[in-house]
């Protein structure tokens, strides 16, 4: 009786790692086959990024004025849109409208999203505290 119950084992082992060789060997054959595809795509942050770029960009009065302030151009937003990274820890994505932290290249970003529009609502340099008399 012991011999039987170890015989089962071993034989739910070796499936087991069959089955186990098999997925691995078919999930890197799909990776060799599609390198360029984006598998994290439905992530959030890549989500967000993707609505951000789609958007039409405005910027707010007191957004102008703090970019103008600290030298920061449409060119670096436009930037940021493709390379930068959404901190959510200081985004608030309940409110209407949803509102995220945006940096890239020491710049950080506050913006205002819809579905149609992102709106730059605030602008900054990491580090810097430049005084920019802009009314909020």
């Amino acid at each position: 009786m012991h011999f039987c119950g170890n015989l089962k084992t071993m034989k739910f082992r070796r499936r087991l790692l069959l089955f186990a060789t098999g997925l691995t060997i078919g999930c890197l054959l799909v990776f060799m086959m599609f390198p360029n595809y984006d598998w994290l795509g439905w992530l959030p942050g890549k989500q967000i990024m993707k609505q951000i770029q789609s958007s039409k960009t405005l910027v707010t009065n007191h957004g102008k004025c703090r970019m103008d302030c600290q030298g920061i151009s449409m060119e670096n937003f436009e930037s940021a849109k493709w390379q930068g990274e959404v901190d959510f820890s200081k985004s608030d994505a309940q409110n209407n409208p949803k509102r995220y932290f945006l940096s890239h290249n020491n710049v950080n970003y506050i913006i205002l999203c819809t579905d149609s529009t992102v709106t730059v609502a605030e602008a900054s340099r990491e580090g810097e505290k430049t005084k920019c008399d802009c009314a909020p």
